[in-house]
């Protein structure tokens, strides 16, 4: 690993075959992480002074990139060439775009054939181990034994598979799914993400001064952007749908209708415009090889989902950010607006180098603005 960068503005640490750069040769770097079952990506954009090199930037090249804003303050991805680019080239040199995914690439390709009767929790460490991710998890049991069946289906797929039936013990209560550039896989209770049980908790304020909620402060230097979708962009989501379900066993259909989704604002005003009875798919559920809230528990989950991404906040700061998705985060608005205040959960972490300047890039979410009073 080679370490190089602009002393108190940004650090990288590069292997192989990038360990030839120098700080002046990068005009841009991203690395980003999303919540859910997304894998972490990294885009690099810089000047190869030794032309001949770009031909081992091959398809599968595996390289470990460390990003900060000093050598003790690194966030760490260990990433493969997805794909490259020339955008220039002159004389012995050659201006490079490098697109990189996480190096777990048969997550995502690989397909398997397996039939494991047991909990979604239970299963879910193993998915994570053979893909190379270490499991981290605040969840201690799930509600959900069955039959639980990988039809030639990639990893991945078998990961949403579980995740958007599983049940918690409380029926309210969501699973969180998080894939970070180091390779942990997140596997979390909404319920007690949202008490701060077991996740990291953050503070993202103005200045010292401000209240941080008894969270680790992280002071941003631009105003928040703020975005609030309207009940109509929930609705053409999908958050209305109903399910049709017909029982093997007891020979009847009955409707499935998400309950209300769990929320962090101050009020959870349901604003979607339903002028009918809107259908998702008629489902066949048979007791022998899945639970009894198999369906339910994915109407639930995906309702869930639409709606933590109604309101979202896009916050930057040159401050190093050692947060991870699926984070718990308490935001406080210097004008003091009482619409955005308040707690969110972490969707999207970015770790950008630009204008040979390092910035962190946060994006929050939650399923509503607070109700002003």
């Amino acid at each position: 690993m080679k370490t190089i960068g602009v002393k108190g503005q940004w650090i990288l640490s590069l292997s192989p075959p990038l360990d030839t750069l120098e700080y002046f040769d990068i005009n841009s770097f991203k690395m980003v992480s999303e919540a859910g079952n997304i894998m972490p990506s990294c885009e690099i954009v810089f000047t190869l002074r030794q032309k001949e090199k770009f031909h081992e930037l091959n398809q599968g090249k595996t390289i470990t990139v460390g990003v900060g804003n000093s050598e003790d303050k690194l966030a760490f991805g260990n990433f493969t060439v997805f794909s490259r680019k020339k955008l220039k080239e002159e004389d012995n040199n050659v201006d490079v775009k490098l697109l990189l995914t996480h190096k777990s690439i048969n997550y995502s390709v690989d397909t398997k054939v397996s039939i494991v009767n047991d909990k979604s929790i239970a299963i879910l460490p193993s998915l994570a181990g053979r893909n190379g991710f270490g499991f981290s998890s605040n969840i201690d049991d799930t509600l959900d034994k069955m039959k639980w069946v990988q039809s030639n289906i990639t990893d991945r797929a078998m990961v949403d598979k579980l995740w958007f039936h599983s049940v918690l013990p409380d029926q309210k209560d969501l699973m969180l799914i998080g894939i970070t550039p180091d390779s942990k896989f997140l596997c979390r209770s909404y319920e007690k993400t949202k008490a701060g049980a077991g996740v990291g908790k953050w503070a993202f304020i103005p200045d010292l001064g401000s209240p941080t909620n008894g969270f680790t402060p992280i002071i941003y230097t631009q105003n928040p952007e703020y975005r609030s979708n309207t009940g109509t962009i929930d609705y053409l989501s999908g958050y209305s749908q109903t399910r049709l379900v017909h029982d093997a066993d007891s020979k009847k259909s009955d409707f499935i209708t998400a309950r209300s989704a769990p929320f962090l604002a101050q009020t959870s005003r349901d604003e979607s415009t339903n002028p009918s009875l809107r259908f998702a798919s008629v489902s066949y559920q048979s007791k022998d090889n899945m639970h009894g809230s198999f369906y339910a528990r994915k109407e639930y989950t995906m309702r869930c989902l639409t709606k933590f991404n109604s309101h979202t906040v896009k916050i930057a700061t040159e401050q190093f950010i050692p947060c991870e998705v699926t984070d718990i985060a308490f935001l406080y608005d210097k004008h003091k607006a009482e619409d955005t205040q308040g707690l969110y959960l972490i969707k999207r972490v970015c770790h950008r180098i630009y204008n040979n300047r390092y910035v962190g890039l946060v994006t929050l979410c939650r399923d509503n603005p607070n109700e002003v009073r």
